[in-house]
């Protein structure tokens, strides 16, 4: 072999390398680089504790709270996000801040604006869930993920797929979470189908998730009025000293007020005038109640509400019928 094609193969294998190094390292970080900005601030709210607070409107779709608890070996994710943009942004704060942890996800409710930021993690990461909640996941995700990529646009929905919970949540169950004991609480149609909370009775805390409507109104497309009015009685029979998923404590606890607030109005209205041989579409063409008047000043609730109450009315209206 002549020097000159000993050289030419050294300098190809040289070649072959690099572009290999490249891809490997392209692959590791996935399409973050693509990613938008995404500051991302977790504030601690008890040891081991940390919360993203909810934040309606968020132009990324991460409106709802992601909470993380830790210990020295073992880091708990609840509702990653919407996208796996998100995921990664939390996997970058998670190695800055926890290194060195195994990690677990939970995803409380079957709503793509807390589930679809599950991508971001390696395949075979335990994902805890209700059984009810991977069922309507996978019956209802494609639809979801292609809705949000059509509202958040491609550079925030890049990368993102549907992986399913792994790990079976039973009702009653106790995890260990940042040392210490959380009850799982199931809850069927009080904001979807199949929601959990957590309830630490220690320190009379709670996580409500998706039961507290941290965009302003209730949405009851996927539940009913009275379980959700059940569980957030549930909630506030135990006189909890925080709940977490707001900017602070007393902000959930408000929550919790005003989303029941808005249940009970609810609840009240529809029953009256049912009672008083009223139509749907003749009660909607009436003036609000009193008691419902400041949900309604804006457009955007006022849509809302006359859905919930379409929905609601039309579920009344089969159980009287007897339509299963």
């Amino acid at each position: 072999m002549t020097p000159l094609l000993r050289q030419w193969r050294a300098l190809r294998r040289m070649a072959l390398c690099s572009c290999a190094l490249l891809a490997a390292l392209l692959h590791s970080t996935g399409t973050s680089a693509a990613c938008p900005p995404l500051p991302l601030a977790l504030h601690a709210v008890a040891p081991g504790v940390w919360v993203k607070p909810a934040q309606p409107n968020a132009p990324s779709g991460w409106t709802e709270p992601t909470l993380v608890w830790a210990d020295a070996h073992t880091a708990w994710v609840l509702d990653p996000g919407p996208h796996r943009c998100a995921g990664l942004a939390l996997r970058r704060w998670l190695q800055q801040h926890l290194p060195g942890r195994t990690q677990h996800l939970i995803n409380t409710h079957a709503h793509p604006e807390n589930v679809l930021a599950n991508s971001a993690w390696p395949a075979g990461t335990p994902i805890h869930a209700l059984a009810g909640t991977r069922e309507q996941m996978n019956k209802r995700c494609p639809t979801c993920l292609a809705h949000l990529r059509q509202t958040l646009g491609q550079r925030w929905m890049q990368g993102s797929t549907i992986v399913l919970p792994n790990h079976t949540l039973q009702p009653g169950q106790w995890l260990t979470l940042a040392g210490q004991r959380w009850q799982v609480r199931a809850h069927t149609h009080a904001h979807t189908e199949s929601s959990l909370s957590l309830w630490q009775p220690e320190q009379r805390t709670w996580v409500a998730a998706g039961l507290l409507a941290w965009g302003g109104l209730p949405d009851l497309g996927r539940s009913r009025v009275q379980p959700w009015l059940t569980a957030l009685n549930e909630i506030q029979a135990t006189r909890p000293h925080a709940l977490w998923g707001g900017p602070s404590s007393a902000s959930g606890l408000a929550q919790l007020a005003r989303t029941q607030g808005y249940l009970q109005a609810l609840d009240g209205d529809i029953t009256q005038a049912m009672a008083q041989g009223k139509s749907v579409l003749e009660h909607l063409g009436q003036p609000p109640a009193p008691a419902l008047v400041p949900w309604v000043r804006e457009l955007p609730m006022k849509q809302r509400h006359e859905l919930n109450v379409m929905h609601e009315w039309r579920l009344r209206e089969e159980e009287d019928w007897g339509v299963e």
